[in-house]
């Protein structure tokens, strides 16, 4: 178990290579003396280093096996932590209703054996899963039942995740400055809790809170020190040490137990070459814009031009440009934090109109791209159109303030209407100032 402890200890302070070994190690010696309690924990602390370098899948696998095991053994309190860690590994998987309950479970059953730790962790899950499906809430009313737990039990990583999650939860409502007050006692708590890992998140946060209040000065301090903790925590050689401790983990196990403990062995080394990326969780970052979480521009084209890349005969897509309507009257009338929490919102609303597979990126302050993919017809890029107009015309709430927005629409079908990124922009972006232009309309196609 020592080498469990070093693990962890590591994996805390960033060190993800010098953990993966120690884990690797006890997983080892754990398989030699047949110590199912240190397997399940190698197993469970080696998928919170995978999950933090972004590799979901993989924490999924490994977490899956290390709750049987630990249910099996009845070993409560690694049962709790791999409760939680499994709500969350669904959740990093976008798998949303999966994790909702998960996430209850895990909170009933960490709360009910006074593990306070894993009911903060499961409680920050379930707030993140309510925020993805619009219902910020009872998000927030989620984190704040937790705090007296983790106050109880003078937890200050407990504490500063529960704060994350209020100011969250505070950041889309559009509070701005009780969302600015939540994040700054978590960031507090995760410096006096020394996890850089829970820092980077909370100081992400900030960061689009700063993009929201329109403070340009922070955002660039709050940046710097994103930089520096992405340093220390993804230096350039982890990825490589982890890939070829992934592929020990996969020559070095005893052969007589793996069975038992990797039942899905057959598909590791595909897995292993899934490490050969670069770092899922920064690619995550520097693929969207900080504010709403958009695809940025340059990302939202190289994911299109893959796309077309792969068409094949009878393949539809479809792409709409969206412009919100009056966006500088709005800051004008409400304030610039108010236009940001609803440009935040609306993309919210996007999301939860289209199917999962669909993309929706960010051209400019006010307009949006979404590429809908593979469509049975063309006419369905016409009853999309609908629905995401509909879904905008309905008010938003923001700052207590009922605000209604409109918006148009341009709409072009590959490859009817081209196969070229910047020429179907182009178009798209030609069908909306004809939407504008007329004062009627609030979507139109490129002419059949």
């Amino acid at each position: 178990m020592s080498l469990n402890m070093l693990g962890l200890g590591a994996q805390r302070l960033g060190h993800l290579e010098q953990a993966m070994r120690y884990l690797l190690d006890c997983l080892r010696l754990g398989q030699q003396l047949m110590n199912e309690e240190a397997i399940t924990v190698a197993l469970g602390n080696m998928a919170t280093v995978y999950s933090t370098l972004g590799h979901h899948e993989m924490a999924l696998r490994l977490t899956e096996q290390s709750l049987e095991i630990s249910q099996k053994i009845a070993f409560v309190p690694f049962t709790a932590n791999m409760l939680a860690n499994l709500a969350q590994a669904h959740f990093d998987l976008g798998n949303h209703e999966q994790a909702l309950g998960m996430a209850k479970e895990a909170i009933g059953f960490a709360h009910n054996n006074a593990m306070s730790r894993f009911e903060c962790y499961a409680r920050v899950t379930l707030t993140d899963t309510l925020l993805a499906l619009g219902r910020a809430q009872a998000a927030c009313r989620v984190s704040q039942s937790g705090l007296r737990v983790a106050r109880w039990a003078m937890d200050a990583e407990g504490e500063s995740l529960l704060y994350w999650g209020i100011g969250k939860a505070k950041l889309a409502l559009g509070e701005l400055d009780k969302a600015q007050e939540y994040l700054q006692v978590s960031l507090d708590f995760a410096v006096q809790a020394k996890s850089p890992t829970q820092e980077l998140d909370v100081q992400e946060t900030r960061l689009a809170l700063a993009a929201a209040q329109g403070d340009a000065a922070l955002a660039t301090q709050i940046g710097e020190r994103i930089t520096k903790l992405k340093d220390q925590l993804y230096s350039s050689d982890v990825q490589q040490v982890v890939q070829s401790l992934t592929a020990q983990l996969h020559q070095q196990l005893n052969p007589g137990t793996t069975a038992a403990i990797l039942p899905w062995d057959a598909e590791l080394m595909e897995l292993t070459r899934t490490l050969k990326r670069a770092n899922m969780s920064l690619a995550h970052r520097a693929a969207h814009e900080p504010l709403t979480g958009a695809l940025n521009r340059p990302h939202f084209q190289l994911r299109m031009q893959k796309q077309l890349d792969s068409l094949q005969p009878g393949d539809l897509l479809g792409v709409i440009v969206c412009s919100l309507d009056h966006m500088k009257t709005i800051n004008e009338l409400f304030g610039q934090s108010v236009g940001d929490a609803l440009l935040v919102s609306a993309v919210h609303r996007l999301r939860e109109t289209l199917r999962s597979g669909d993309l929706v990126g960010r051209l400019g302050s006010d307009e949006f791209v979404i590429m809908l993919n593979f469509m049975a017809q063309e006419e369905d890029l016409e009853h999309v159109m609908h629905k995401v107009l509909h879904a905008l015309r309905q008010p938003f709430e923001i700052r207590d303030q009922l605000i209604h927005i409109t918006a148009s629409l341009g709409g072009v079908v590959v490859p009817r209407d081209g196969q070229m990124v910047e020429a179907l922009f182009k178009n798209a972006e030609l069908t909306v100032q004809k939407v504008k232009a007329g004062g009627m309309e609030h979507r139109s196609f490129m002419p059949t």
